[in-house]
């Protein structure tokens, strides 16, 4: 039958732990994004950015591509006017993600 509410708690608290580890995991990736300032390191960073959005997640907490793609979008968008140098390598990284995420690019415009 139907959970009860005492029931639903345990895996209410699962569920927010993994979500909470996984929001860390990205935005320890997405840190790594503004020192990503060669061709090397910014294909490191897509192959590790589809890795981990592309990934199931557990169980208990699938992971939410369109969030993880959210976070890029900010992150991309974010990058200081005073670190414009890293442009040319987040543009690379955009196309190399389009295949992926062809919504990618059109949103990042829009946002301009």
């Amino acid at each position: 039958g139907p959970k009860t509410k005492a029931e639903r708690k345990p895996a209410e608290k699962d569920k927010a732990a993994a979500g909470a580890g996984e929001a860390a995991q990205l935005d320890e990736l997405l840190c790594r994004l503004p020192k990503a300032c060669t061709k090397d390191l910014i294909h490191q960073f897509a192959v590790d950015f589809c890795t981990f959005s592309f990934a199931e997640g557990s169980a208990v907490a699938p992971r939410s591509h369109k969030h993880c793609r959210k976070k890029l979008l900010k992150a991309l968008f974010g990058v200081s006017r005073t670190s414009l140098e890293l442009l040319p390598y987040y543009a690379r990284l955009v196309a190399m993600l389009n295949p992926f995420l062809r919504e990618l690019g059109p949103a990042l415009l829009a946002m301009l």
